[in-house]
């Protein structure tokens, strides 16, 4: 019962963000042409602070862990996942 919208890169986030408001967000932490997911959380935590923003990184770090929950994520996960 889902619908997935896809985005590479900020600049398609933002357009998606234009067309719909999602209620649930799965974020790379390394986007498309060396965008940072960090970045993404913002956007997305800004755009609606009530979305669920789960972070999934094959580059894991306290650091990136730590400022991903500080803009909004509410989960961190090292890839690979299950």
């Amino acid at each position: 019962g889902y619908t997935v919208l896809l985005a590479a890169n900020l600049e398609q986030v933002a357009a998606r963000l234009g067309e719909r408001t999602p209620g649930y967000a799965v974020v790379d932490l390394k986007l498309a042409g060396g965008g940072s997911g960090l970045a993404c959380v913002r956007t997305l935590h800004a755009h609606d602070p009530e979305m669920l923003i789960v972070v999934l990184t094959g580059y894991a770090s306290i650091a990136t862990a730590v400022e991903a929950i500080k803009l909004g994520a509410c989960h961190y996960l090292a890839k690979p996942s299950n």
